[in-house]
């Protein structure tokens, strides 16, 4: 197992220790935990404010100043499934090595502390958004048509989904037949029209949120070839780092030639970056002149 996913897996113990002690009608001490993992208490304030938070959003502080679930909300209700769903939901799940029963008990067991930590994790601050969720959620569910004030003017949108891409979170929505996304941390009116005929999702819709791997929706993709040095090669073959990539040729000097589909040099842009100067583009030209464009006028 890489250094990447130890960490990775370090966070799931910890946010499964959290869930369970919470399923047990138990309050949060952010020192006692982070003792017992051996983590700041920092390390605990974020993994309760960017994890738990987003999930239980009714989760807050006590008389004792301790984070706990009003009472009798969940408590004995969350099995083993309902914290692997909630894996899922986090984003945490596929950094396992397996997410059955007997994994996540050997997780929860006070020696995996001696075994695993996590470090590292850069995620938008999902407190701001609590407001947000608490009214989202069961628009969504209910399909009530909603009003934001999004970047100075409003839209009239069939909400879908909350989609949190590269940490950071947005709200999938259709506006005038199209499938676009709004970044939460943008929005500042909400409006709920539950007084009004909800509206019906559209199998289209469903079926590109399912297959679309990022949040750049109903755009026409266009094609990249790369090269990927030998140097940081299995990173890429060991998972999707691209929109849309695939190893179009394994080269002689272990390094691969790839391809990615992206609907925004945007998009694409910002991943050549951090991995340059392992990483080069073949085509299209107008790609690469971008990039150096770019790098020129950070230079000079």
């Amino acid at each position: 197992m890489t250094d990447n996913e130890n960490e990775h897996v370090k966070l799931a113990q910890r946010i499964t220790d959290m869930l369970c002690q919470l399923n047990e009608g138990k309050a949060l001490d952010t020192k006692q935990l982070a003792e017992q993992h051996r983590v700041s208490k920092r390390t605990i304030q974020r993994d309760i404010n960017q994890r738990l938070m987003l999930a239980l959003p009714m989760l807050g502080l006590n008389d004792d100043g301790l984070y706990a679930l009003p009472e009798n909300y969940y408590l004995g209700q969350l099995n083993n499934d309902d914290i692997r769903h909630f894996s899922i939901l986090s984003g945490v799940s596929d950094l396992f090595p397996n997410m059955d029963r007997q994994f996540l008990h050997r997780i929860l067991n006070e020696n995996a502390k001696f075994v695993y930590e996590s470090k590292g994790q850069f995620n938008e601050d999902g407190t701001k958004f609590k407001a947000l969720f608490e009214q989202l959620e069961p628009a969504i569910l209910k399909k009530h048509k909603i009003t934001l004030y999004y970047k100075g003017s409003y839209h009239l949108l069939e909400p879908y989904k909350l989609i949190n891409h590269r940490s950071c979170w947005y709200l999938a929505a259709v506006k005038d037949e199209k499938l676009k996304a709004y970044r939460l941390s943008f929005v500042k009116e909400l409006t709920i029209h539950d007084n009004q005929p909800s509206f019906q999702h559209s199998k289209e819709i469903l079926k590109q949120l399912e297959t679309e791997e990022s949040i750049w929706f109903g755009q026409d993709k266009q094609e990249a070839i790369l090269t990927i040095s030998a140097e940081v090669a299995d990173h890429f073959r060991q998972r999707s780092l691209l929109p849309h990539q695939q190893i179009v040729k394994e080269m002689d000097n272990g390094g691969l030639l790839m391809s990615s589909q992206y609907a925004s040099s945007v998009q694409l842009l910002s991943l050549i970056r951090y991995w340059m100067p392992h990483i080069h583009v073949v085509s299209p030209e107008s790609l690469q002149s971008e990039l150096m464009d770019g790098l020129k006028g950070y230079i000079g």
